[in-house]
């Protein structure tokens, strides 16, 4: 299977996008373009790399949330502790909300999933 990254970067970055403004508004934070586009970058970036990481599982779970936890932090442009806390919160919210809609929309369309094989994404966009 060919992965390109171009997709993988491009994809990944309008998803954070999405939940990076979403997680302002929760923090009623005015969105700076130039602070929302490195944080969606960062998340970008991070889905790039990481598959090409080889980590102990716990391992990698601490780094996604690290990196979750650094995607809203660069997204708020100027805040207090309260604001963070609640754009990290509402981040990770909208981020299990959202892929459990996903898991949920690939099982209503009948998408076969094999355990440790992930979703058979031929049949439907990866970006459902």
């Amino acid at each position: 299977m060919t992965v390109y990254w171009e997709y993988v970067f491009a994809e990944n970055f309008l998803l954070d996008l999405l939940l990076v403004l979403l997680s302002l508004a929760c923090a009623r934070s005015k969105p700076h373009a130039p602070h929302v586009c490195v944080a969606a970058a960062v998340g970008g970036a991070e889905a790039v790399a990481f598959p090409l990481l080889v980590l102990p599982l716990w391992c990698a779970y601490a780094v996604k949330v690290a990196g979750g936890i650094l995607i809203a932090v660069l997204a708020v442009r100027k805040g207090t502790f309260k604001t963070y806390l609640i754009a990290v919160c509402s981040f990770f919210f909208f981020t299990f909300a959202l892929g459990g809609l996903l898991v949920a929309a690939y099982s209503f369309f009948g998408i076969e999933y094999a355990e440790g094989q992930g979703f058979a994404v031929e049949r439907a966009p990866v970006g459902l």
